[in-house]
């Protein structure tokens, strides 16, 4: 016999032997292909997990590529919530300033904001408003630092202006 013949031989056994059902009352042939070895099985196992694990880098990759971008967004986002929080704590700063205002009399001190220091330049009573010219009402809002009135506004919506900051409630 050749040792092709021998082969072919073994194989088509094997085949055979294989495709029978096991009896439990004998032992394997001794013709029937190993069974695998124990640690075959886990190798399989780990080379399957790397593969998961190397099908899932790639979509990471792509949000770690993305993230630069976002991350800009997200600074871009926490700088105009500071800006917002900034300009809600200057009007809640106001709010004191306002109340006293707007419960004050004609012939009452006017309250300023605690950063402006009082002075000749500024009305000092609430009545007084009333009588702003126009240079003095841009003076005092430049002062005051809040938004300029446009040049088309008449006078009386210039008083009106300072008025409703200062928390004065009455009409110019």
């Amino acid at each position: 016999m050749a040792k092709s013949d021998v082969t072919l031989l073994v194989t088509v056994s094997n085949t055979v032997l294989d495709s029978e059902p096991m009896n439990p009352n004998f032992p394997p042939s001794p013709m029937a292909a190993p069974a695998p070895a124990p640690g075959l099985a886990q190798l399989q196992a780990a080379v399957q997990g790397i593969v998961n694990v190397l099908g899932n880098v790639e979509p990471i990759v792509q949000e770690l590529a993305a993230m630069p971008g976002q991350l800009h967004a997200l600074q871009v986002a926490f700088g105009e919530f500071q800006e917002a929080l900034g300009e809600l704590r200057n009007r809640m700063d106001q709010i004191p300033m306002q109340l006293y205002n707007a419960t004050a009399n004609d012939e009452t001190l006017i309250h300023y904001p605690p950063d402006i220091e009082p002075g000749d330049d500024l009305p000092q009573f609430k009545g007084q408003l009333r009588s702003l010219t126009v240079a003095q009402c841009n003076a005092l809002i430049n002062r005051l630092g809040i938004d300029p009135v446009p040049a088309h506004h008449n006078l009386r919506r210039r008083r009106q202006h300072i008025m409703e900051y200062l928390g004065c409630a009455m009409r110019a």
